[in-house]
């Protein structure tokens, strides 16, 4: 049956995310934790299960909540992570026309997860900033006066979101990756069936499709996969560069350093330089100006700037090299931007090490400062991966003309060939 990856695929993720919110999220677990504290003093394991915990669901009598509606807006949060992953899903699913190979499918599953969890965290940020009694964890930031508003709360609220579907975000794509292999569900030309494969060594021609095949889901040609791959992979490193050098600047770092302090050392939320400081997680620096002067200091940031812009350019091309076709633009869009944030999160899993060395951080909290690190670069490419996203969609999109064409397929084409690359 046509498209039936595209079912299978969404049924695997939503239910594979609702298993792992069930089996995590579920207050029987919570309450265990809360009251044994079978860990101690492993901060890192209680900070990976307090992240996996973000997807919870309320049972009334189990767990001590401060009022039955917080519970409900928990469980309202989980059901909307779970509804818009199923649309996101469905969506991309559509719009990819051709299942990707290799890991193209996690990439994408993963990304969906990621964009789901952050819309449902934004859409009820406000009901649960209004139900969270005043004083409690969730409404105070230490060395900060006051009450965080809306938008502060909302990014911080993002920024957990993110982190849960950064760490569970994998196996729903791992898990559609898996049950999908082998049902490319290509169109089978008319009395044909069994046909809907290219024999090995076949080449398609310029301009050709073989009858009864619609044009939207024949699989491009290689020459084709790989300028659009190019177009993409460019799009991405180039915005991300472009934006690090815009907000990671040492002259931005140090203002917000001082923005908004007050004379007795605590910060205002009333300074509009806050909302700039989680859009700053990659800094860039120069001798004499910002907070890290020494040769250490500068050479751990530009590392760190190095390798996410390596992350970023190797797993656009790993989505790129997936395409058996180029997708249209909501799939391309959701893949552009969640991969962003998982190649974000992991550069700078891998640059932590530096940092940490240089901050006088000691060896044995490497993993906490790492994991944070992750998570911070999850909640920056969630917010700005949109940007080279859109890009993505807008350069990529362009139809490939004669004049792009290899000089051999050029030569055989007997009018312009008019294949659309997005």
């Amino acid at each position: 049956m046509a498209r039936s990856w595209v079912a299978r695929t969404t049924v695997a993720g939503s239910v594979t995310v609702t298993g792992v919110i069930l089996l995590f999220g579920n207050p029987w677990l919570t309450e265990a934790l809360i009251d044994h504290d079978p860990f101690g003093r492993h901060r890192t394991i209680e900070e990976l299960l307090a992240s996996v915990r973000y997807a919870k669901w309320a049972v009334p009598g189990i767990e001590h909540f401060a009022s039955t509606k917080l519970a409900l807006v928990f469980d309202l949060r989980t059901i909307l992570i779970i509804g818009l992953t199923v649309l996101l899903l469905w969506i991309a699913g559509r719009s990819l026309k051709l299942r990707p190979r290799g890991g193209g499918l996690v990439l994408v599953v993963w990304s969906v997860v990621i964009l789901a969890a952050a819309a449902a965290a934004l859409l009820t940020s406000p009901l649960l900033r209004a139900t969270v009694p005043r004083g409690a964890y969730m409404l105070t930031v230490p060395g900060h006066l006051g009450v965080p508003p809306w938008t502060y709360f909302a990014m911080r609220q993002v920024g957990y979101a993110a982190a849960w579907a950064l760490l569970v975000g994998w196996l729903p794509g791992l898990v559609a990756a898996l049950v999908t292999h082998g049902h490319d569900s290509q169109w089978q030309a008319p009395g044909r069936p069994g046909h809907g494969r290219q024999a090995p060594g076949w080449q398609q021609a310029p301009g050709w499709q073989p009858p009864g095949w619609p044009a939207s889901v024949w699989p491009a040609p290689a020459w084709a996969i790989r300028r659009w791959t190019a177009r993409v992979v460019w799009m991405g490193v180039t915005t991300v560069g472009e934006l690090i050098l815009l907000l990671g600047n040492p002259w931005l770092t140090e203002r917000l350093a001082t923005a908004g302090v007050t004379n007795d050392g605590t910060r205002s939320f009333l300074a509009p330089w806050m909302l700039l400081d989680a859009v700053r997680l990659p800094s860039w620096e120069v001798p004499g100006v910002g907070a890290h002067p020494t040769l250490q200091g500068i050479a751990a940031r530009y590392v760190q700037v190095v390798l996410i812009l390596l992350a970023v350019g190797a797993a656009l091309f790993l989505f790129g090299r997936s395409m058996r076709i180029p997708p249209r633009a909501p799939a391309l869009l959701i893949a552009v931007w969640g991969t962003v944030a998982v190649a974000l999160a992991v550069a700078a899993l891998v640059a932590s090490p530096l940092l940490a060395l240089d901050l006088g951080g000691r060896p044995a909290g490497l993993v906490l400062f790492g994991l944070r690190q992750a998570y911070a670069g999850a909640l920056y490419g969630v917010l700005v991966g949109w940007l080279p996203a859109l890009l993505a969609v807008i350069v990529a999109g362009r139809p490939l003309n004669r004049s792009l064409l290899p000089s051999s397929a050029h030569a055989a084409a007997p009018h312009p060939v008019g294949y659309r690359v997005g």
